[in-house]
Order: C-alpha cells, then sequence, then structure tokens
C-alpha cells in the first residue's frame, strides 16, 4: 500500500515536472514575443517621429511655396503693368 502511494506521488511530481517544463517554455516564448513587440513599438515610435517632422517640413514647405508664388505673381503683374503703360518720359 505505501508502495503504491510512492508510486502516486512519483507520478504526481513528474507530472508536474513535466507542466512547469511546459510553462517555462511557455514563458520563454512568450517574453521572446514581448521582447519583439517592444522592439516593434520603438520602431513605430520612430516612424511616428519621423512622419511629424515631414509633416511639418512639408506644412513650412507649402506655405513658403505659396508665399513665394504670391511674390512671383505680383512681380509679373508689375512688370506687365509697366511694359503695357506707356512711358511718358519718353520722347
Amino acid at each position: 500500500m505505501e508502495d503504491d502511494k510512492y508510486k502516486q506521488l512519483h507520478l504526481l511530481i513528474d507530472r508536474i515536472s513535466a507542466r512547469l517544463a511546459q510553462a517555462e517554455e511557455e514563458n520563454m516564448l512568450l517574453q521572446a514575443k514581448v521582447r519583439a513587440l517592444e522592439s516593434n513599438v520603438k520602431v513605430l515610435q520612430s516612424a511616428q517621429v519621423t512622419a511629424r517632422a515631414l509633416k511639418e517640413w512639408k506644412d513650412v514647405t507649402t506655405s513658403i511655396l505659396k508665399k513665394l508664388y504670391a511674390k512671383i505673381e505680383r512681380e509679373i503683374e508689375r512688370i506687365e503693368q509697366q511694359s503695357s503703360s506707356p512711358d511718358l518720359g519718353q520722347k
């Protein structure tokens, strides 16, 4: 009878050990996934910073180009007005 109890105890210990080994393996896999996800988060955060910087650059550049375009248009209009109006100083 005590032999049966020892055998049952031994089987129980073996099952618990196997389950513990399986849980440790799952834990290592999950930790690897967490590290990979953390790495992906860092990459995405860096991409977001880059995207924000590019958007700001685009906005600033667009604004500068609009101002430059307006200035060029005014200059063209001024030149056209000067060339179409008679010069009163000419003889």
